[in-house]
């Protein structure tokens, strides 16, 4: 009896045992796992200051979204990661990579998601700036496979912001279930921030350089057109010039004639090929409108220009384009022309810096066409004087009427360009019946 009692308390004590065994396990797992957990985040926070440290010194936008999708790749594992931009209403992936089923390098990028249309969590994300986190995308209806990519099981997507501004989204995917927890969000929201500020760097370098360039080029552009005395050679180099900064195959110079109030395209390019020019009394298309107010107009698709052009009441010239910029031509207080530059394939492909571009530009046009009219008055000017000088010359030296008749008629056919003159002598009364007086018919030697 003594001996069964002494078993019985031996169990106890060994199943005690066991217990604590197992309990202390427990707490070491568990305490295995939070050590692992610290780690991860330790990892994540030293990576995100990596990220920092080395967005902060790349000023090019596209080396900077590599880089950073690169790194954030290759330190945690991640199946995919992506850097998504917005761009108007739609989201486009800029950068993007991940290692398909066979080990080779897949790139997302230029893929475009419609921001109002279709399901994406990188859209839901941009357009709530708020992170958006799925553990199983098969089970989630916003979901938006990319071609390449079809071990997708968890998807983690945080905003990017600049200035307050979503302008992205940084994108991560797993190939397992459950792969992301709460506590990711933070540090992939830390990475997003680092990636607004490269985005941002690279923005303000690149408008730095650009304008640097812009502003050479418009000086280069002054004075090329300074030298420019004909109108036809000066609008040539206009075209050839604009045509350094802008995508100049949809292009053309209208100048306006104030005595007849109408206006002719005197440079107009057409899908790359120069077209005769065409006269159109004031009134006529947005030309008219922008001459007749002095006002540039800038439209960013065929909808916008439509909607403005049938509130006026302007009937359309020509192709109808995507994308619209036209500025006029002043100089003084005189409006020469106008000045315009579009795209037939491209909706918004002008902003507010390319109008103050243009116009810019088009205030030195304006100056060169009006020296040109002038140059070219008075070269006429001095022709005709030097043409009164020679047909006195020669009426002095001629024998006889007929002879005068003859000198003025060949002199002025050749200035008017005829094949024949006709001079008739006679008195008023003569003259004014068709059928008296005497008649000369002197043809033009070429």
């Amino acid at each position: 009896m003594t001996e069964v009692k002494d078993n019985d308390a031996m169990t106890r004590q060994l199943r005690q045992r066991i217990a604590e065994l197992e309990a202390q396990l427990a707490c070491q797992t568990a305490a295995l796992r939070d050590l692992e957990a610290l780690r991860r985040r330790v990892q994540e926070l030293e990576l995100a200051h990596e990220v920092a440290a080395m967005v902060a010194a790349i000023l090019d936008l596209d080396v900077a979204l590599r880089r950073v999708v690169d790194l954030i790749k290759e330190r945690f594992n991640f199946y995919f990661v992506s850097l998504a931009l917005r761009e108007g209403e739609r989201v486009v992936y800029r950068s993007g990579s991940a290692i398909g089923e066979t080990g080779e390098r897949l790139d997302a990028q230029n893929v475009a998601i419609d921001l109002a249309k279709g399901p994406s969590l990188i859209a839901e994300a941009i357009r709530g700036g708020e992170p958006v986190l799925v553990n199983d995308v098969l089970a989630d209806p916003r979901y938006l496979s990319l071609a390449g990519l079809p071990l997708t099981r968890s998807e983690l997507t945080v905003p990017i912001r600049v200035r307050g501004r979503v302008v992205g989204a940084l994108d991560v995917q797993s190939d397992h279930p459950d792969a992301f927890a709460l506590e990711d969000i933070a540090v992939l929201q830390f990475l997003a921030n680092q990636s607004g500020v490269a985005l941002e760097n690279a923005r303000l370098f690149s408008d730095r350089e650009r304008r640097i360039t812009e502003l050479a080029i418009v000086n280069e552009i002054g004075q090329t057109l300074a030298v420019a005395t004909h109108l036809d050679a000066l609008l040539l180099r206009v075209h050839q010039q604009v045509g350094r900064l802008f995508e100049a195959s949809n292009f053309y110079v209208a100048t306006y004639d104030r005595v007849r109030q109408q206006w002719t395209t005197s440079y107009d390019v057409e899908h790359g090929k120069r077209l005769s020019p065409a006269t159109h009394p004031l009134g006529a298309g947005l030309t008219s409108y922008i001459i007749e107010n002095r006002r540039t107009l800038l439209f960013g698709s065929e909808e916008e220009m439509n909607d403005f052009r049938i509130s006026l009441g302007l009937e359309p010239l020509g192709e109808q384009a995507k994308s619209w910029l036209g500025v006029p031509l002043i100089t003084g207080d005189l409006v020469v022309g106008v000045m315009a530059i579009q795209s037939y394939t491209e909706e918004n492909l002008y902003g507010e810096q390319d109008r103050m571009l243009f116009t810019t530009i088009a205030a030195q046009v304006a100056n060169a066409i009006r020296n040109a009219e002038l140059f070219e008055a008075l070269e006429q000017r001095v022709e005709q004087e030097r043409l009164t000088r020679v047909i006195t010359d020669r009426v002095v030296q001629a024998p006889d009427t007929e002879a005068v008749l003859r000198i003025v008629s060949e002199e002025l056919g050749r200035v008017l360009r005829a094949s024949t003159v006709v001079a008739r002598l006679g008195a008023q009364e003569q003259l004014l019946a068709a059928a008296s007086g005497a008649s000369f018919a002197y043809p033009v030697e070429e």
